[in-house]
Formats: structure tokens, C-alpha cells, sequence
């Protein structure tokens, strides 16, 4: 499907394979979203959902749960309710953060917001948060995944970027288009 630069220029704004990507920071985010997808480690520690209900635990007892908690592969999504979890960190490894990883989770991202046909999603680009992945390489990813990945019921994505990266990111998807 031929790519289409919206609103021209170094635009925030761009159509490409039928979906909307708007590049935006966390506080300019529309409301509401099918779903939300954060960048997240194989221990599910890096990311809290607002749900999270404090509760008095012995230390010996936590510790034992982190320990035999499940241990999510690199590449995996993790779905819970409206919070998505892409598993693209594993702070046993290194590099902690590899591009395989960032790419086979945006598969299973798209494959499974086509499944579950929603509209409009923000997804934090991965690999940018905890990654420390340059944006450029960052944002091929992303283009490649979503150029590769036919989606049929996704109309809007918000790639959620931090402010300080935002018209870095600008730069990059106009030179990939």
C-alpha cells in the first residue's frame, strides 16, 4: 500500500499501510484509547499499571514472589485489560535491549490489536523508554514493522514519544518516507 505524508513537512502526522501514526507525548494523548502498549521488562518491573493495589506483605514473602514470579521471553506481549506489555527489556542480558526483540513485539502488537479489532491505540516506542536504543533505529523498527504488518481494523496510532524526542522523531519519519 503506497505510503502518504500528511499535513507535509517535518509533520507529527502520517499515514502509512491505511493507518493514522500521530507522534505525541503522554500529556497530548486523545482520549480514549482501545489500548495502551508500554515498553516492559521479563520480570514485569519497569511498568505499573494504575490498578495496583498496595498491600502489606512480609519482605521474605515478596522477595520469594519477584522470585518465582513467570519470566516473559523477549519479543512476547503481555495483555492485561487495556494495558498491553511489550517484553523488549531483559536486564540479565547484553545488550539489555536488541532489535529483534523490539521487532518481534511490534508483530504480536499489530497481529493482536487486528484480532481484537481496535480502532485506535497508543503504543510508547520501543526500545526509546529503558532500551536506550538511538530513536533513529527506534523509529526504522517501528516504520518497518508497520509497513511489513497488514492491519485491517487499526485506523489511529499514537506513537508515544518523550518530549524531548519528539521532533527528533519528526526528522526520522520524514526521511524514511
Amino acid at each position: 500500500m503506497p505510503m502518504k505524508l500528511m499535513y507535509g513537512g517535518l509533520s507529527k502526522s502520517f499515514k502509512i499501510s491505511g493507518v493514522n501514526v500521530v507522534v505525541t507525548t503522554r500529556k497530548n494523548l486523545p482520549s480514549p484509547l482501545g489500548t495502551m502498549i508500554f515498553e516492559e521488562d521479563t520480570n514485569l518491573i519497569l511498568t505499573v499499571d494504575k490498578e495496583t493495589r498496595f498491600q502489606e506483605e512480609h519482605p521474605i514473602k515478596l522477595m520469594t514472589e519477584i522470585i518465582n514470579a513467570p519470566h516473559h521471553s523477549p519479543g512476547t506481549l503481555v495483555l492485561n485489560d487495556q494495558n498491553w506489555y511489550a517484553v523488549v527489556i531483559d536486564i540479565n542480558a547484553e545488550p539489555m535491549c536488541k532489535s529483534e526483540w523490539i521487532a518481534d513485539a511490534y508483530i504480536e502488537v499489530f497481529k493482536q490489536l487486528d484480532k481484537r479489532k481496535i480502532i485506535k491505540a497508543g503504543i510508547h516506542l520501543l526500545g526509546s523508554i529503558h532500551g536506550n536504543m538511538p530513536i533513529k533505529k527506534s523509529v526504522k523498527i517501528f516504520l518497518d514493522i508497520l509497513q511489513m504488518e497488514p492491519i485491517k481494523y487499526t485506523k489511529n496510532i499514537n506513537l508515544i514519544v518523550h518530549e524531548t524526542d519528539l521532533s527528533d522523531v519528526g526528522v526520522e519519519v520524514s526521511k524514511w518516507l
